[in-house]
C-alpha cells in the first residue's frame, strides 16, 4: 500500500509536447476518460480509439462510463491498446458535521489528479478473498478557515494487516471522482487537503494522516 500521494501520471494532452517527430507511441499511459460514441474521451477533449482490448472485459464500451485506464498509444491517430481499466464512481462528499460513520480501515492513494471539475482519486484497499462483507467508502468535507478538507473513509471489516495475516490478504483498486464546484462555492479557499487512514508498513499499525493535495484551488 502506498504511504504517500503520487500525482496522476501524465495524460496524453499533458505530454503532447514530448511527442517528437520520431515518436509514434507511448507505453503505459494512464488517463481518466469517458466512453463517448465508441471512443474514450478524456476531460480535455482528447479521444482514444481502442483497437485492441487486453483488459479481459468489454464493460468499457458502456456509453457514459467514466474510467481510469492504462493503455499503450500506438500512433498519432491515438489508436490504443487498452491494457486495464477501473470504473470511476462519482461521489458527492457529505458535510463532516453530518457524518454517519467513520470507517477506519486503511487505504492507499495510488493516483490523484484534477480534471473536468473533479478531484480524481485512485484508491487501493485490502480484502480477504474468502469474505463477502459489503465494503463501504464514504467521503466528507469541511472548511477550516481558508483550507478545504476532504476525508476518505473506508469500512473493510478489519480485513487489513493490523488485524489479519497479510499472507491471506489481497489488494484491489477502485476510483472516485469528487465534484469540486459545489464545495468551492461554499467559501474562499487557498488549499485542498485529504485525510484518510493508512497502514504503516513498518509497524503494521493504522494511522490517520492528512496530506495537502493542492496549495492553489
Amino acid at each position: 500500500m502506498k504511504k504517500f500521494i503520487i500525482p496522476l501520471a501524465l495524460s496524453l494532452m499533458a505530454c503532447t509536447a514530448c511527442m517528437k517527430e520520431s515518436t509514434f507511441s507511448i507505453t503505459n499511459l494512464v488517463d481518466i476518460v469517458t466512453t463517448t460514441n465508441g471512443y474514450l474521451m478524456n476531460d480535455y477533449g482528447t479521444s482514444y480509439k481502442v483497437t485492441e482490448n487486453q483488459s479481459g472485459s468489454n464493460e468499457w464500451q458502456q456509453e457514459g462510463s467514466r474510467l481510469y485506464i492504462l493503455c499503450d498509444v500506438l500512433n498519432r491517430e491515438l489508436d490504443i491498446t487498452l491494457k486495464n481499466f477501473v470504473k470511476v464512481h462519482i461521489e458527492n462528499p457529505i458535510p463532516l458535521a453530518d457524518m454517519d460513520y467513520e470507517g477506519k480501515d486503511p487505504i492507499g492513494v495510488v493516483d490523484n489528479s484534477f480534471s473536468g471539475g473533479y478531484l480524481n482519486l485512485v484508491l487501493e484497499y485490502y480484502y480477504n478473498p474468502s469474505s463477502n462483507y459489503a465494503r463501504r467508502f464514504r467521503f466528507y468535507w469541511e472548511a477550516k478557515g481558508v483550507e478545504l478538507h476532504l476525508y476518505a473513509f473506508y469500512d473493510g471489516n478489519n480485513e487489513n494487516p493490523a488485524y489479519v495475516s497479510e499472507d491471506i490478504l489481497k489488494t484491489r483498486q477502485t476510483a472516485f471522482s469528487i465534484p469540486l464546484k459545489p464545495l468551492l462555492e461554499t467559501g474562499e479557499y487557498t488549499s485542498l487537503h485529504l485525510t484518510f487512514y493508512e497502514i504503516n508498513p513498518d509497524t503494521k499499525k493504522i494511522e490517520k494522516n492528512t496530506y495537502r493535495l493542492s496549495s492553489t484551488i
